[in-house]
């Protein structure tokens, strides 16, 4: 499933601190200016840190998610069921493991290699035992995530699976360098007022932020979507 909430975020902070359109800070004749449809160097600085911040407290922080799309599930309905609505009791504790052993086979032999399918049969078997008074199991994701101590992500069917320890800071990275290269006035502006286009001439309008809004959604899209920019760190 494609996690469309990076790209949602940094669209809605592209418009709303985009310089010169619901405000500029700093301004030219005053510390904050409101619907001036300018821009400068400070601002376009100023405005990056902001959006840099905020991109942050959303993505990383509070981890903003927006999924679009569908699991694809090659088991039973018997098996599906076992997984989701699992009890873990002392009586037939053995006869859970085979379960979540089988859908470990049935998802994962395709996805994973072989070292990692073995510790993470061995991890499920091992968390289970440990755990055996607990009323309930936490979902295959939380599990996965828990024992595969691997620094780059892994999908199974559309679902990425990746340490819990590291922070992907792709999408911020790449919506910070668009922000800055497409804010409109500093590079180029499309379309200008005199001409199709201007560059460097510090002014923006409704119709150019609207255009660099679509260039930012399509280049955003691409990057995130469909290459899968991913920058891991911890």
């Amino acid at each position: 499933m494609a996690d469309w909430g990076p790209v949602f975020v940094s669209l809605v902070l592209f418009i709303l601190l985009t310089p010169g359109l619901l405000f500029q800070l700093p301004g030219r004749a005053r510390c904050v200016e409101f619907g001036t449809f300018q821009t400068s160097g400070a601002a376009i600085i100023i405005h990056t840190l902001i959006y840099f911040g905020l991109i942050c407290v959303f993505l990383l922080a509070i981890k903003v998610h927006l999924y679009m799309g569908y699991l694809k599930w090659k088991g039973t309905s018997n098996q599906l069921a076992n997984v989701l609505t699992f009890q873990s009791t002392n009586n037939n504790e053995t006869c859970r493991v085979g379960n979540i052993l089988e859908f470990c086979g049935c998802e994962m032999k395709k996805a994973l290699e072989g070292f990692v399918y073995s510790l993470l049969c061995v991890g499920a078997a091992t968390f289970l035992y440990c755990h055996a008074s607990y009323s309930f199991l936490p979902s295959f994701n939380n599990i996965a995530a828990y024992l595969i101590s691997i620094d780059h992500s892994r999908h199974i069917e559309g679902v990425s699976i990746r340490s819990e320890m590291s922070a992907d800071w792709g999408p911020v990275v790449m919506a910070v360098v668009l922000f800055v290269l497409l804010s409109p006035g500093l590079l180029f502006q499309l379309p200008a007022k005199g001409r199709v286009v201007e560059f460097g001439n510090m002014q923006t309008s409704g119709i150019s932020i609207l255009i660099h809004t679509i260039i930012f959604f399509v280049l955003i899209t691409i990057f995130l979507i469909a290459i899968g920019v991913h920058i891991y760190s911890g």
